[in-house]
């Protein structure tokens, strides 16, 4: 006896024809594609177009131009294809192919592969490690290659995720002796100083043991910790975080565990204070 759970076959036979008609449209974009002439936009810029975007949507100050170029450069040694793509002498089928890749994705939104949270892996999260299936069909592992190439230049060195752990406490500091009365003119030498004064042993030490440093395939758990404490200060007020409540808070926790050195903050601050003659 049928279930009646089961879907009717009329339902099945539209889900099949409505996958159908998605997978044609695919194929006739690509197609058309093919009947075009000049250069075509390759793997690798796609791959970076999309890299890219997510890395700069996570790091909004990074500069742009230069994670791009820094991109197509290591994918291109990759993938000598993409040469022939931009310039033009790709056959008909190879178009069709290439399109087929591109524009998947072009419709990838999913920036989970660039910024995800690698310290909660799961088994669905390693086909993050593989580009989309229709970029599979002539060279799998070469694909594959290409793909990790366009995450891997677009990494956020370790070196400069210590840096932005400076900037964004020096950042909330100097906001705080600001609101205590420091002229806004001198923000910018508040923040100087704080790097100096506060950070320097923490930074340089953060550099020097390569604390959080930068491996596609091997999960650093300092770093991505320290990702989401820099990631929780965007939503701190200035002078939160030298309370004493501070290291108790979610972002405050993520930072003792991943900064070392953080917990003398409250000390430390009220000194920078003291130098620019306000109290906190």
């Amino acid at each position: 006896m049928k279930r009646d759970t089961l879907l009717p076959r009329s339902a099945l036979l539209a889900l099949s024809l409505v996958g159908g008609l998605a997978a044609c449209d695919k194929i006739k974009d690509a197609v058309s594609a093919a009947t075009e002439t000049g250069p075509a936009t390759s793997y690798c810029e796609s791959l970076c177009d999309w890299a890219v975007a997510c890395a700069i949507e996570d790091r909004p100050d990074e500069d742009e131009a230069e994670l791009n170029e820094l991109c197509l450069d290591q994918t291109h040694v990759s993938d000598s294809a993409c040469a022939g793509a931009e310039n033009g002498s790709l056959s008909p089928d190879e178009r069709v192919t290439l399109a087929l890749c591109t524009n998947e994705v072009d419709a990838t939104p999913n920036c989970d592969a660039i910024i995800g949270d690698w310290s909660e892996l799961g088994p669905a999260d390693l086909l993050d490690f593989l580009p989309p299936i229709e970029c599979m069909t002539t060279d799998p592992e070469g694909a594959t290659v290409t793909y990790n190439e366009a995450r891997d230049a677009v990494m956020e060195s370790g070196d400069a995720l210590c840096d932005r752990v400076e900037a964004g406490f020096c950042g909330l500091i100097a906001d705080c002796l600001v609101d205590k009365g420091v002229p806004s003119d001198n923000r910018g030498d508040v923040v100087e100083q704080c790097g100096s004064i506060m950070f320097g042993s923490i930074t340089s030490g953060c550099k020097s043991t390569n604390k959080y440093k930068a491996d596609l395939f091997d999960v650093n758990l300092d770093r991505e910790v320290a990702k989401k404490c820099v990631s929780g200060l965007k939503d701190e007020s200035a002078c939160s975080i030298i309370s004493t409540g501070f290291l108790a808070s979610t972002t405050g926790g993520f930072c003792v565990a991943s900064v070392a050195g953080i917990d003398d903050l409250v000390g430390s601050a009220g000194d920078l204070a003291d130098a620019f003659g306000v109290s906190l």
